[in-house]
């Protein structure tokens, strides 16, 4: 069997005299897969009968393959395992028809949505405040992964610069906090030091006096509800995926 994209019939056969066939298939066979087809192109098919040496040629057919179909899915770029809380990520959209065709005309909107995790655990935890001199705010990694809290910023308040911060505390570039490791802010005027000690470069007013500090209340509180049946049923397939 010869299969060979062609023009017309001339070309057909000088491509038959010429042995320019896409594909030959020597067959007992009553069915033969043929090879990725190009789209929008006419393709011309014969059977050739064989006995020996003596031949019969069948008659010459032709079939017109499809142009790119309508606009089925989107395939999504690699997307590292992880990411930065709260941070943006590139990805990549591609859009594809129903036989996974890249469709390079593609314009329009792209509608996307996310499920959150089931976790809203903190990564970083403060650990420690210690208000006898120096004051010491110690934080501590549990999330169980190395994180980079490069250009974090803590804020200090004390009764001196209450409602405002009295002071904040930008984290160094580079800076990285292995797992389960601790680390700390000391309320000093020394320069603003390196991973696990970093100092305020200023003091705060603090005490250990049981009465006569400010009390702080959120006037509102956004709690974030916990995800529905139909959300985690959704994110039980897309994990499944």
């Amino acid at each position: 069997m010869h299969l060979f994209p062609g023009d017309a019939a001339e070309a057909i056969q000088n491509a038959l005299g010429a042995g320019e066939a896409v594909d030959r298939k020597k067959s007992w066979e009553q069915f033969w897969t043929p090879p990725a087809l190009a789209l929008n192109t006419t393709y011309y098919w014969q059977i050739i009968e064989r006995r020996g040496a003596a031949t019969t040629a069948g008659p010459v057919w032709r079939f017109s393959t499809r142009g790119f179909g309508p606009l089925h899915h989107f395939d999504w770029s690699a997307i590292a395992p992880t990411q930065r809380l709260a941070q943006p990520f590139a990805v990549s959209l591609t859009a594809r028809d129903d036989l996974d065709n890249f469709l390079p005309g593609f314009n329009g909107n792209v509608p996307i949505s996310a499920i959150a995790g089931l976790t809203t655990a903190s990564s970083i935890l403060i650990t420690e405040i210690d208000t006898r001199s120096p004051d010491v705010v110690e934080f501590q990694n549990v999330s169980g992964h190395s994180l980079d809290i490069s250009n974090w910023k803590i804020s200090l308040y004390d009764r001196g610069a209450f409602t405002a911060p009295r002071l904040t505390v930008t984290l160094p570039t580079n800076t990285i906090c292995p797992p389960s490791a601790v680390f700390e802010l000391v309320a000093s005027g020394k320069p603003l030091g390196t991973f696990p000690f970093f100092y305020t470069e200023a003091s705060v007013l603090w005490d250990n006096v049981a009465t006569g500090w400010p009390l702080a209340v959120a006037e509102e509180i956004a709690v974030t509800a916990p995800p529905t049946d139909e959300e985690l049923a959704a994110l039980a397939a897309l994990k499944a995926a």
